[in-house]
Protein backbone atom coordinates (compact mmCIF):
# COMPACT_ATOMS: atom_id res chain seq x y z
CA UNK A 1 0.00 0.00 0.00
CA UNK A 2 2.98 2.52 -1.03
CA UNK A 3 0.48 4.26 -2.86
CA UNK A 4 -1.72 4.80 0.53
CA UNK A 5 1.36 5.74 2.44
CA UNK A 6 2.43 8.34 -0.64
CA UNK A 7 -1.07 10.10 -0.56
CA UNK A 8 -0.94 10.79 2.92
CA UNK A 9 2.20 12.16 2.99
CA UNK A 10 1.03 14.32 -0.08
CA UNK A 11 -1.74 15.78 1.97
CA UNK A 12 0.26 16.14 4.18
CA UNK A 13 2.60 18.23 2.26
CA UNK A 14 0.29 20.45 0.72
CA UNK A 15 -1.37 21.17 4.10
CA UNK A 16 2.40 22.05 5.29
CA UNK A 17 2.64 24.57 1.79
CA UNK A 18 -0.97 25.81 2.21
CA UNK A 19 -0.22 26.43 5.43
CA UNK A 20 2.47 29.19 4.38
CA UNK A 21 0.59 30.84 2.17
CA UNK A 22 0.23 34.28 3.63
CA UNK A 23 -3.70 35.20 1.92
CA UNK A 24 -4.99 32.32 2.01
CA UNK A 25 -8.03 33.08 -0.71
CA UNK A 26 -9.24 30.70 -3.43
CA UNK A 27 -7.10 33.24 -5.93
CA UNK A 28 -4.36 32.79 -4.23
CA UNK A 29 -3.98 29.17 -3.35
CA UNK A 30 -5.37 28.30 -6.97
CA UNK A 31 -7.28 26.58 -8.62
CA UNK A 32 -4.87 23.40 -9.36
CA UNK A 33 -3.58 23.14 -6.15
CA UNK A 34 -7.63 23.05 -4.45
CA UNK A 35 -8.01 20.36 -7.09
CA UNK A 36 -4.94 18.37 -6.18
CA UNK A 37 -5.77 18.70 -2.81
CA UNK A 38 -9.00 17.38 -3.40
CA UNK A 39 -7.94 14.47 -5.60
CA UNK A 40 -5.70 13.10 -3.45
CA UNK A 41 -8.69 12.93 -0.10
CA UNK A 42 -11.08 11.81 -2.53
CA UNK A 43 -8.19 8.83 -3.49
CA UNK A 44 -7.93 7.79 -0.18
CA UNK A 45 -11.29 8.00 0.90
CA UNK A 46 -12.72 5.83 -2.12
CA UNK A 47 -9.48 2.98 -1.13
CA UNK A 48 -10.69 3.17 2.50
CA UNK A 49 -14.61 2.14 1.52
CA UNK A 50 -13.34 -0.30 -0.86
CA UNK A 51 -10.70 -2.10 1.67
CA UNK A 52 -13.61 -2.16 4.09
CA UNK A 53 -16.16 -3.30 2.27
CA UNK A 54 -13.32 -6.52 1.13
CA UNK A 55 -13.31 -7.03 4.72
CA UNK A 56 -16.48 -6.72 5.24
CA UNK A 57 -17.67 -9.04 2.18
CA UNK A 58 -14.51 -11.73 2.91
CA UNK A 59 -16.24 -12.61 6.37
CA UNK A 60 -19.48 -13.39 4.93
CA UNK A 61 -18.03 -16.61 3.24
CA UNK A 62 -18.44 -18.13 7.20
CA UNK A 63 -21.91 -18.22 6.54
CA UNK A 64 -21.57 -19.71 3.11
CA UNK A 65 -19.71 -22.32 4.57
CA UNK A 66 -21.23 -23.34 7.67
CA UNK A 67 -24.28 -23.69 5.29
CA UNK A 68 -22.35 -26.31 3.53
CA UNK A 69 -24.58 -29.83 3.94
CA UNK A 70 -22.31 -31.89 6.18
CA UNK A 71 -21.54 -34.69 2.83
CA UNK A 72 -19.62 -31.70 1.14
CA UNK A 73 -17.79 -30.32 4.78
CA UNK A 74 -14.32 -31.56 4.12
CA UNK A 75 -10.81 -30.78 5.68
CA UNK A 76 -10.36 -28.33 3.00
CA UNK A 77 -13.27 -26.30 3.83
CA UNK A 78 -12.44 -26.39 7.68
CA UNK A 79 -8.99 -25.08 6.96
CA UNK A 80 -10.63 -22.35 4.91
CA UNK A 81 -12.88 -21.62 7.36
CA UNK A 82 -10.48 -21.45 10.24
CA UNK A 83 -8.28 -19.03 7.44
CA UNK A 84 -11.31 -16.73 7.27
CA UNK A 85 -12.19 -16.73 10.83
CA UNK A 86 -8.74 -15.85 12.49
CA UNK A 87 -6.92 -14.22 9.30
CA UNK A 88 -10.00 -12.42 6.89
CA UNK A 89 -9.09 -10.68 3.78
CA UNK A 90 -8.27 -6.66 4.70
CA UNK A 91 -6.40 -4.08 2.83
CA UNK A 92 -3.11 -3.15 5.05
CA UNK A 93 -0.38 -0.28 4.50
CA UNK A 94 2.69 -2.79 4.08
CA UNK A 95 1.10 -5.14 6.57
CA UNK A 96 2.13 -2.28 9.72
CA UNK A 97 -1.90 -1.15 9.55
CA UNK A 98 -5.27 -2.13 8.62
CA UNK A 99 -6.79 0.16 6.30
CA UNK A 100 -10.12 0.90 7.33
CA UNK A 101 -12.60 3.40 8.35
CA UNK A 102 -11.18 4.10 11.67
CA UNK A 103 -7.73 4.20 10.37
CA UNK A 104 -9.37 7.32 7.72
CA UNK A 105 -10.19 9.14 10.86
CA UNK A 106 -7.20 8.79 12.82
CA UNK A 107 -5.21 9.93 10.02
CA UNK A 108 -7.90 12.72 9.42
CA UNK A 109 -7.32 13.62 12.77
CA UNK A 110 -3.54 14.08 12.47
CA UNK A 111 -3.75 16.14 9.57
CA UNK A 112 -6.08 18.64 11.50
CA UNK A 113 -3.50 18.67 14.32
CA UNK A 114 -0.43 18.43 12.14
CA UNK A 115 -1.95 21.55 10.45
CA UNK A 116 -3.12 23.45 14.00
CA UNK A 117 0.39 22.89 15.46
CA UNK A 118 1.84 24.16 12.23
CA UNK A 119 -0.25 27.41 12.39
CA UNK A 120 0.42 28.03 15.73
CA UNK A 121 4.31 27.70 15.57
CA UNK A 122 4.17 30.47 12.05
CA UNK A 123 2.97 32.93 13.79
Amino acid sequence: MCSYCSNIYLILKQVNDLSRVENRSFATVGFNFMCSIGLTISKIIILTISAEKITRNSKGFIKIILDVPNEFYNTSLKRLLTQIQFNPATLTGGNMFKITKSSLMHITASVITYDVVLNEFSE
